[in-house]
């Protein structure tokens, strides 16, 4: 074979490489993308319903729950225990639901073998209101937070990994002098968390919505 045949051949083989290389990395990136883009079915999901907040959640039915845990006052009562949290001056709110995947969940505190663990939290933001603040700048330590508005309630998302070793997901949903904190939380076993576990809190928080 001469010299030019042996270039021809040489490049048409480098080409194919480069291409076989190519249609490699576009179908692992379609099977990264299929993968991402699983729809999560809610069918057989059991349904939270909270009358005196006025909103409902689905969950899946594998999973535990716990209303009115802690401090709860739904807006209008007088009665009942106040907690103050940190930053605020008043909170006629608390923790009104957990889902975890152990049925001996935390109420305060995560319990050391749960892997699940979503709250909701409600609250004022009266202190950020009278020094005349954003959401924005209430929440200004989070760092990956964006904000969106929805069915005319602005959200503010959150995206965060914990000095725990837990990744998790808040979405904060205004609603009128009201704030609803939606917090859950995935804890690594290993070293290693599942994306369906945060597909799947992502999920839960989709399906909330308010009733009234």
């Amino acid at each position: 074979m001469d010299k030019k045949k042996m270039v021809i051949v040489g490049v048409v083989a480098v080409v194919a490489i480069i291409a076989g290389v190519f249609l490699t990395q576009k179908n692992q990136q379609k099977i990264t993308q299929d993968v991402n883009q699983q729809v999560i079915s809610t069918t057989d999901w059991n349904t939270y319903a909270s009358g005196g907040w006025g909103y409902s959640i689905k969950y899946p039915s594998n999973l535990y729950i716990k209303s009115d845990t802690q401090g709860d006052k739904f807006p209008g009562e007088t009665t009942g225990d106040e907690r103050l949290p940190k930053g605020l001056a008043t909170w006629d709110g608390g923790q009104t639901l957990i889902i975890s995947d152990k049925e001996k969940m935390g109420i305060q505190d995560i319990m050391p073998d749960e892997r699940i663990h979503f709250v909701i939290t409600t609250f004022k933001l009266t202190q950020a209101r009278e020094k005349n603040q954003t959401f924005e700048s209430y929440f200004k330590d989070d760092k990956n937070l964006s904000r969106i508005t929805m069915n005319g309630f602005d959200i503010y998302d959150v995206i965060n990994t914990n000095s725990e070793g837990g990744n998790g997901v808040h979405r904060y949903i205004v609603k009128d002098d009201w704030v609803f904190d939606l917090n859950g939380q995935v804890y690594l076993k290993n070293k290693q968390i599942s994306s369906d576990d945060l597909g799947m809190i992502k999920k839960i928080i989709s399906t909330f919505e308010f009733t009234k």
